[in-house]
This record gives C-alpha cells, sequence and structure tokens, in this order.
C-alpha cells in the first residue's frame, strides 16, 4: 500500500480513538498505525483540512498582527487585536509612555495559556456590555459601532461553525470548498435520503443559446430523473442498515450527494486531487463491493451539502483568506486516514485530534479547548 507508513514518526495522541478504527475499519487502522500525521500550512490544499479556531484564540491571532502591524488583515478586526494588546501592556505593567515591562509584555505575550484566557475575557466582557446596553431588548447589530458590530459577528460565526473540520475539495484563488466532515447526520439511509444522496432534489435548468432572460424563463424547470428503482433497492441493501451520512455545509443541500472513500479502482469515481489517496464517486461499484463482502459499509463516507468560501462576486466576508487573516482557520495537511475515518462516537473529537497530530501551538489549544469541558481530559 503506497499510503502505509508516509508520516515520518507514528504518532498517538488518541489510544481510544485507535482502538475504536480498529474495530470500525480495520484495514485503515493498520494504515492509520503505521505512520499518522499532520502539519499546519500556509495555505490551503485539495486533500488537506480546514479547522475553524475559537474566538478565543482569534483575539491571540488579531493581537499578534496588530503588534507586528501585520498586512492583509481587516482593519476593524484588527482594532480588537490592538484592544488586547493594550490590557496585556496593562497587565503586564506598562505605563502610558511605554516605558518599563517591554520584556514582560513579551515573555506574557508567548504563553498561549495566558494570552488566551486574555481574549476570552476581553470577548466576555465586551459582549456583555453590548448585551447590557440592548436592556433586554433584541440586538440591532446594525445599531452598534463598527467594532462591536464586528466581533459580535466573530461571535456569531464561531458558535456557528464551533470546532468543524473541513476536507478541502477545492481550491482555486479566492474560492474555495469542501465538506465537513465531523458533523454526523444520521446511520442509517432510508428510501428518500438513498434517492436524495444518488439524484439530488433540486430542479435543473436548461438555459437556451440566446441567454435571453425572457427566453430563459420561459424553459420549463424539470425535476432530476428518476433513479432506477432496481440499482435504488441494491443501494438500500448495501448502505440502508449502517451507511454513514454526515452534513457537508450549508451549501448545496438539494445537490446530489458525495461519496467520499479512500479506495482506488472504483468504476466512475475520481481521485480529488493527484497522490491524496482520496476519491470520490463511484457509487455502482461500491454497492456491489459491499453486498459481495470485498468492501465495508464504513469504508464510505455520504455527504449532504458543501461549504463554499467566497464564491460570489463581491462576497469578501465570506472569503477564506479574510477568514485565516483574522484566524478564524487554519489549514493542514494531513494523512490521509485521518480525513477518511468515521466520526462516530470518537472518545476524542476530531478537532483535537488533529490539532494534537501537528503538535506545538495547535496541541497547546487544543488542551486549552479541552480543559473548559467536562466530558473529555486530556487522554481521552
Amino acid at each position: 500500500d503506497p499510503f502505509k507508513g508516509q508520516g515520518s514518526l507514528k504518532k498517538s495522541v488518541s489510544s481510544a480513538n485507535e482502538a475504536l478504527l480498529m474495530v470500525q475499519n480495520p484495514e485503515m487502522a493498520d494504515e492509520y498505525l503505521q505512520g499518522v500525521w499532520a502539519h499546519e500550512t500556509g495555505e490551503p490544499e485539495v486533500g488537506g483540512l480546514l479547522a475553524r479556531m475559537p474566538l478565543d484564540f482569534q483575539m491571540v491571532h488579531l493581537m499578534r498582527r496588530a503588534q507586528h502591524s501585520v498586512q492583509g488583515t481587516p482593519e476593524t478586526e484588527l482594532e480588537w487585536g490592538q484592544k488586547l494588546f493594550n490590557r496585556l501592556k496593562k497587565e503586564a505593567g506598562e505605563d502610558e509612555s511605554g516605558v518599563g515591562g517591554d520584556e514582560r509584555i513579551k515573555q506574557w505575550a508567548g504563553r498561549m495559556s495566558y494570552v488566551y484566557k486574555l481574549g476570552g475575557s476581553l470577548v466576555t466582557e465586551e459582549l456583555n456590555r453590548i448585551i447590557s446596553a440592548a436592556g433586554g431588548m433584541r440586538i440591532d447589530p446594525d445599531r452598534l459601532s463598527e467594532e462591536n458590530r464586528a466581533l459580535l459577528l466573530m461571535y456569531v460565526a464561531s458558535l456557528e461553525s464551533w470546532q468543524e473540520v473541513l476536507l478541502v475539495l477545492e481550491h482555486d484563488g479566492p474560492s474555495t470548498s469542501g465538506v465537513i466532515i465531523n458533523r454526523p447526520l444520521q446511520r442509517g439511509i432510508d428510501s428518500d435520503l438513498a434517492q436524495m444522496l444518488l439524484r439530488g432534489l433540486e430542479p435543473t435548468t436548461t438555459v437556451p443559446a440566446s441567454t435571453d432572460p425572457l427566453v430563459a424563463a420561459s424553459v420549463p424547470r424539470l425535476p432530476p430523473p428518476p433513479v432506477d428503482m432496481p440499482f435504488l433497492l441494491k443501494f438500500l441493501q448495501a448502505f440502508g442498515g449502517k451507511g454513514s451520512v454526515y452534513f457537508g455545509g450549508p451549501e448545496d443541500q438539494g445537490e446530489k450527494g458525495l461519496m467520499i472513500h479512500g479506495i482506488a479502482n472504483l468504476r466512475g469515481a475520481h481521485e480529488i486531487s493527484p497522490g491524496t489517496g482520496i476519491y470520490c464517486g463511484g457509487e455502482v461499484d461500491a454497492v456491489e463491493g459491499v453486498l459481495s463482502g470485498k468492501y465495508s459499509v464504513l469504508d464510505f463516507r455520504f455527504f449532504v451539502g458543501r461549504k463554499h468560501f467566497g464564491v460570489q462576486e463581491g462576497d469578501s466576508g465570506k472569503s477564506l483568506t479574510r477568514q485565516m487573516a483574522c484566524g478564524a482557520y487554519k489549514s493542514f495537511a494531513c494523512a490521509r486516514t485521518v480525513a477518511l475515518k468515521q466520526c462516530l462516537g470518537l472518545p476524542k473529537p476530531l478537532w483535537h485530534e488533529v490539532l494534537e497530530l501537528c503538535g506545538g501551538e495547535p496541541r497547546d489549544i487544543s488542551k486549552i479547548e479541552i480543559l473548559k469541558r467536562d466530558d473529555l481530559t486530556p487522554d481521552s
């Protein structure tokens, strides 16, 4: 197997996760244990991962960029980095003239656990002020200052995408898309869901060559072609009981589902990028292989929906470049087993597993976040 042992060193960040993988997929577990790896990258890459970072980390990231005047960060968000740096200087004992405390500031700024907590306290205090000013009424973002509106939007976005991990399927300049791989939707596939996965729900439109909007509007919108009934029955026989379906993202919900796997020679499947060993499609051979016992149901993951960044003209708020500049996402390369394995009942959530495999600061961030939870321990 060309993908075994590609990591420079075997790493183990969760023996419980490894034990579960041995039960779910022994062959993949063997590849994982032979050399799992992950490391941070400066840019996203197809076959790599994007991890949503906590708002507390975003504040630290913005503080660093403000401190060093890094270009490319939106000014409004950067103001919050400056506020955190000012709080750090105050706590470190520097006076308004900037005299004294320089070495102490440098030391304290390098302590992730300290600045992380400082960033969290700043967020909590400012959000409480915003809530208090609303006087028990609904908060109207349009009535907030630009800075406070930016903080509120960052806070809401961090809740909506909390610790999500995406597999990058496309990356072309400002446009990036993928599927969220750690949001299981359901186990088991009924007939309605099977038809949605195989054909989608959205009607298709044929646009005439004239591109005249009046002519185009007159073209009837037709539903997708029906699923071949014999194949649907075989699909349900193969995947109906234990097939794993994931929420892939908020966009393209009505499109045909995606089947992701690591099997190279399925007819109709394509590798998402050369050398990744990660494939999409090939449902017919997958069904035949599961029914014959050649493959396991858990060799395959189905996704409903995708997540897109900055795909619409002028949609700068969704630009991945902007979000990474604000510290909302980090990009990682990893062994394919990290992206392919099921996220079903993991003792240590995948987000923590990825960050801890990287070591260094990502591992420290994971451990800080684990301490906030009652249901996890560092040894999970």
